[in-house]
């Protein structure tokens, strides 16, 4: 029964990109209406009995299946096909001019799931390195994509340090602005664990966001603390702090807003930004106060 869920949710999805599209039959939005209200149904039925009448349905349909393909050929034995009598359209897409064959190959696994996908994607490039084809164009553009996105995080992390170098002119305090960020990653990292969301195509895009967003609690801590420091107030002072988690909670339900989609991949960027942002904003009101707190004792020149 979690199979055959995760298969209609994956089937879901894929339907999603084409009901909206103008000029699609109206066989795609009713197998969409019929395949959600599937869904619904498995969700609020007895899991047991469920499986027990799906399990029933599934052997009388195979039955039924064998007997018409035993029915099929029993009537009418043909003989086996010579390339000679294919049809000219499949013989100028299977057989090149050469005399070359096309060998069409299909997964057993569900391609879907990066594991498997990676298996026999292995498997075909040692028989053949320069194999092609969808599911060959699939996987080499996800790890294109993939490594784009990491790169541009890595990219924006360099800039973003740069220039917090740059304007405040110390390495320590470089550091201090950059603590909200790297805290919060790691934490970031750690709810995502928890919660069993991992990364992908769709969500990757956010690093660079959490990188800058978060960053930008930092800058604006440490400039107050060090227009202020000589004053008898808190590190962190009632306005600043206000003004931060404003920011912060205001860019968490804009994305956030996102996680009504029916789209996993638009819910999962919308879950994994409010994620980030607010572990940034956690790390940026506890940590970074406390670690400023720490520099002032130690005497060090912020």
């Amino acid at each position: 029964l979690p199979e055959l869920k995760e298969t209609l949710k994956k089937i879901r999805f894929k339907l999603q990109g084409r009901e909206d599209k103008k000029g699609e039959p109206g066989s795609v939005q009713e197998a969409s209406f019929w395949v959600k209200r599937f869904m619904e149904t498995l969700e609020n039925a007895d899991p047991e009995r469920a499986t027990r009448r799906l399990a029933a349905y599934s052997h009388r349909l195979f039955e039924d299946y064998r007997e018409k393909i035993a029915e099929l050929k029993s009537n009418a034995r043909p003989s086996p096909v010579r390339v000679e009598e294919l049809p000219k359209n499949l013989k100028e897409r299977f057989i090149s001019q050469n005399g070359k064959y096309l060998l069409s190959v299909y997964p057993r696994v569900n391609i879907w799931e990066r594991e498997a996908r990676e298996k026999f994607m292995d498997q075909l490039q040692s028989i053949d390195p320069n194999v092609t084809g969808n599911a060959m164009h699939m996987f080499k553009s996800s790890e294109l994509m993939k490594q784009g996105y990491i790169h541009g995080g890595i990219y924006a992390m360099i800039a973003i340090v740069l220039y917090v170098l740059i304007t405040f002119k110390k390495i320590r305090t470089t550091l201090l602005v950059l603590l909200p960020v790297g805290v919060g990653s790691i934490w970031t990292l750690g709810v995502m664990d928890l919660l069993g969301i991992s990364f992908n195509l769709a969500n990757l895009v956010i690093l660079p966001l959490i990188i800058g967003i978060g960053v930008v609690n930092g800058i604006h801590i440490v400039h107050r603390y060090r227009e202020e420091r000589d004053k008898d107030i808190p590190v962190l002072s009632k306005s600043t702090g206000d003004a931060v988690v404003l920011s912060s909670l205001t860019t968490m339900i804009g994305f956030g807003s996102l996680m009504v989609a029916d789209h996993q991949g638009i819910f999962s960027l919308g879950l994994v930004l409010t994620i980030g942002v607010g572990c940034c904003l956690v790390a940026s009101v506890s940590f970074l106060p406390a670690m400023l707190k720490l520099a002032t004792r130690k005497g060090w020149d912020i």
